[in-house]
């Protein structure tokens, strides 16, 4: 009780400003989670349509891992 009754002017102020500052930052987190749960959402969806079956690549026009155009140029080391 001494420690309340030392507080004034200022520290009664701050305790409705700093309730309503948390209070909008939870609002506003509620709604950044809700719209990156609707990109996931949509990613997740983009993911399993570019997987599916149906879509996959022709072999005879697939690159080869260590020939393709983006792949680094081949240097021999000579341990001589």
């Amino acid at each position: 009780m001494i420690l309340a009754a030392d507080c004034t002017g200022e520290c009664l102020k701050s305790g409705p400003w700093g309730l309503a500052i948390i209070l909008v930052l939870c609002v506003a987190c509620y709604f950044l989670f809700r719209s990156m749960s609707k990109h996931l959402k949509k990613v997740r969806e983009q993911a399993v349509r570019q997987t599916s079956p149906d879509d996959q690549p022709d072999p005879a026009h697939a690159v080869s891992r260590d020939g393709g155009p983006d792949a680094p140029p081949h240097v021999e080391h000579n341990d001589d």
